[in-house]
């Protein structure tokens, strides 16, 4: 394993404990590492196939590759009480500022020129964000 990528799981792990001891937050792993056919699937989401979707990445897997394509980023989802909680709550907003915290970053609160449209997020995903 590469140091990135230990550093990455070493600031992951951390971020789930802590999450649960400081602010009692449980969340489960949803998607770690991608194919770059599972990144192209992905990307034809909106552009060729579920055309009622809006796009939900600018990574094709071939061209621009995702970081999940390198280990270096992973999808969290919070559960509450055995559940698993896809909308925007206060608690992914505490995930994410304790997360880059420890320096990862967030999807949730992404650079304006990285996402598809200024209002967009990925809540769910946290990734190497380097020193």
């Amino acid at each position: 394993m590469d140091t990135k990528r230990a550093v990455f799981f070493l600031r992951i792990c951390v971020l789930v404990v802590t999450a649960k001891i400081l602010h009692n937050i449980n969340v489960r792993p949803f998607w770690f590492n991608r194919t770059d056919e599972q990144q192209a699937e992905l990307y034809a989401i909106g552009r060729t196939k579920e055309l009622d979707r809006k796009p939900v990445t600018n990574f094709d897997g071939f061209i621009r590759k995702s970081k999940h394509q390198f280990w270096l980023a992973i999808d969290l989802v919070i559960v509450i009480e055995g559940l698993l909680i896809w909308e925007r709550i206060e608690a992914y907003e505490q995930l994410g500022k304790l997360a880059q915290k420890f320096g990862l970053r967030w999807g949730g609160d992404w650079d304006s020129d990285e996402i598809i449209e200024p209002t967009e997020n990925d809540i769910y995903h946290f990734e190497y964000k380097g020193e």
